[in-house]
């Protein structure tokens, strides 16, 4: 057997609901309920123009209602159960959506104190609208709330200030409310129109009616600002409006009598400078004058007494007849030209000695003519003094108004550059001396240009080293702490040359008898100098003297020494010598009789020469040799081979060295042989 289960579902209705909602109006998700659990719903809307969606599952989502027209939209909404596939009974409903009321827009009104509305009225999409409308300002005369249409009165505004009412009108038919509509209603306050002070006429006095508070005035009689003449008290009517077009009115009453007006003359129009005072004296018969200026506020003027005019004006003075109690005016204007305010300039304040000074003013304008003191031009350049001056400026304008100021100007002296350095003469590379900024006043800044391509700005002692031999100018540029410079330039103050000793002496050779040589000092690019003159003694002296004691060779040297020290010296020597003094007695004539007197011709040779050098030789007059020795002590006896010789003439040679070196002495002469 098969045993099957059937169940049968029950058969499922639903539950729903009619809902009437406003054109505009939010409606919730609307969800559906069965008495049997699990139900599920499927829904259709036959008009979805009201918002709603046309068909769902369930729920049917939350939607905002529409209507656009002005009649009822219906929408039914039909919905089918269904429970494990069986279908259940459907149910419809119908959601109702009004249409939103519309006010049409209401123009603003623009009104002035007491005019009348007569009345406005709202209108809108559908007549059968009605309208609630609030009032923010209750001053105008408008109550502060109302229905339909804003009845017939007339606007107030009672004070001098522009009264302002916003209106908000909301429509409404059948609970529904439409958008709001807002407009204002201006009221402007009436112009406070004034027609002036009664006042009094004398015979022959014209009235000049003048109002005030308004924009334009209509007067009746006279126009405004016109002088009206009358033979009879009159008044004057004048209707003034503003620019809002709102008027009002106001009267002025004008006495008019026969006693003529007294005489008043305030006087010829002036000129004068912003600043300065003027006296007002009116003349004429009056009893009293009064003075006033046409521009507010009243200046105070009293007649004969100097006041300062703020500004260009007219001032009118009333003279009053105290008998009478006419009175009569006049005008006088005074022209105030504007205060000048001049500036004195110069190309600078701060200047340096020798520097050029150019002072010139501004601000009187436009023609100026400005005048210094201390004979300075305006814009003319000049050479101030050292020292601090104040320059007194005055400008004068056009006008002949003038202003009185001042500027000081402090000229500076210049330093003096000067520098001097350790060493200027050097023999050794690099030569590398020390400069010393020596200006006055002290330098707050240098420039060092040195001739060799270096420089510095290095305040105090500045080394520069020179890497090549030559000569260099050094220049200075001293500032001081006001700016101002001077330039020093020592040319060819460095000299950086091979140190070469060298000297001269005026002899070579002296004799014993005067050992006494002068030197002459040659050398190159030395500043220091040490002499030995070979005999133990020395001299730093540059051109010395020297006495020699002994006979002999003296090697003398010269030491020639640059700035920069022994190691970059120089050496110069020189050999002089020393001879001793030859003493030679030869006689001129001897007898070699045999008497035993002057029998002997015999040279004396006591010093200067060498030992073994001794030649002694005699010749007749043919040149024949009759007589020779080497012996200084041997002398010739007058004969030759042993034989006398004839009398006559003979002469002589000497031949000897010098004791020193193989320097020759020769000496010849002639001597007579008589017996």
């Amino acid at each position: 057997d098969t045993m099957m289960t059937i169940t049968i579902n029950p058969t499922t209705i639903v539950n729903t609901s009619n809902d009437t909602v406003c054109a505009g109006e939010y409606v919730d998700s609307i969800s559906f309920n069965s008495p049997n659990p699990g139900t599920t719903y499927t829904w259709t809307a036959t008009n979805i123009s009201i918002g709603i969606n046309g068909n769902g599952i369930d729920t049917i989502p939350g939607f905002t209602a529409a209507n656009s027209g002005t009649t009822l939209q219906t929408c039914d909404i039909i919905v089918t159960p269904d429970i494990g596939g069986c279908g259940g009974i459907n149910d419809t409903f119908q959601i109702v959506v009004r249409p939103m009321p519309i006010v049409d827009p209401t123009l603003n009104q623009d009104l002035c104190a007491n005019d009348s509305i007569n009345g406005i009225y709202f209108t809108g999409n559908m007549p059968s609208n009605t309208y609630n409308w609030t009032n923010n300002n209750s001053s105008i005369g408008l109550n502060i709330s109302g229905n339909d249409s804003i009845p017939s009165y007339a606007v107030i505004n009672t004070g001098i200030s522009i009264e302002t009412a916003t209106i908000i009108v909301t429509p409404e038919l059948n609970g529904c409310f439409g958008l709001n509509d807002t407009f204002s209603i201006t009221v402007y306050p009436l112009p406070q129109v004034f027609a002036g002070f009664d006042t009094l006429l004398c015979f022959g006095q014209p009235y000049t009616p003048f109002g005030s508070g308004a924009v334009s005035y209509d007067w009746t009689p006279g126009t405004n600002g016109t002088p009206f003449f009358i033979n009879d008290t009159t008044s004057f009517i004048v209707i003034g409006t503003d620019t809002n077009l709102c008027q009002n009115s106001d009267t002025v009453v004008v006495n008019y009598i026969l006693d003529p007006p007294p005489i008043v003359n305030a006087g010829p129009d002036s000129a004068i400078c912003d600043g300065f005072p003027i006296t007002l004296s009116a003349t004429g018969n009056a009893n009293l004058y009064v003075w006033d200026n046409i521009t507010p506020p009243s200046l105070g003027i009293v007649d004969g007494v100097p006041f300062i005019p703020p500004y260009t004006d007219d001032y009118i003075v009333i003279g009053y007849d105290a008998s009478t109690g006419c009175y009569n005016s006049d005008t006088v204007q005074i022209i105030v030209h504007p205060f000048i305010n001049i500036t004195a300039n110069a190309n600078a304040t701060a200047l340096c000695e020798n520097d050029m000074l150019t002072l010139w003013g501004s601000g009187a304008t436009p023609v100026a003519i400005y005048t210094w003191d201390n004979g300075v031009t305006d814009s003319v350049g000049f050479i101030p003094q050292v020292g601090t001056e104040t320059y007194t400026l005055i400008g004068t304008d056009g006008n002949n108004c003038s202003d009185t100021t001042d500027i000081t100007i402090t000229v500076n002296p210049n330093p003096t550059a000067n520098f001097v350095t350790n060493m200027n003469i050097g023999g050794c590379l690099p030569f590398c001396p020390t400069f010393t900024d020596m200006s006055s006043p002290g330098s707050a800044s240098v420039q060092w240009f040195f001739g060799n391509g270096t420089t510095s700005n290095q305040l105090g002692d500045v080394i520069n080293c020179y890497d090549d031999y030559g000569t260099y100018d050094v220049t200075l540029i001293t500032t001081t702490l006001e700016g101002c410079s001077d330039t020093l330039t020592i040319p060819n103050i460095i000299n950086v040359e091979p140190v070469i000793a060298a000297f001269s002496s005026d002899y070579l050779e002296q004799p014993i008898a005067n050992p006494v040589f002068e030197f002459t000092n040659e050398s190159i690019n030395g500043v220091t100098f040490v002499w030995d003159f070979g005999d133990g003694s020395g001299s730093s002296i540059i051109h010395p003297t020297h006495s020699y004691n002994d006979i002999g060779f003296y090697e003398v040297m010269l030491v020639a020494i640059p700035q920069d020290g022994i190691p970059c010296a120089d050496t110069a020597t020189m050999l002089v010598k020393i001879n001793d003094e030859v003493i030679l007695y030869v006689p001129n004539t001897f007898t070699p009789d045999g008497d035993g007197l002057n029998d002997i011709f015999l040279p004396i040779v006591t010093a200067g020469f060498r030992d073994g050098t001794y030649e002694f030789r005699i010749y007749n007059r043919w040149g024949e040799q009759v007589f020779v020795t080497e012996d200084p002590t041997l002398g010739w006896d007058g004969t030759y081979l042993g034989v006398p010789v004839q009398d006559g003439t003979y002469t002589w040679t000497i031949l000897f060295k010098d004791p020193l070196d193989n320097g020759k002495f020769p000496f010849n002469g002639h001597v007579n042989l008589i017996k």
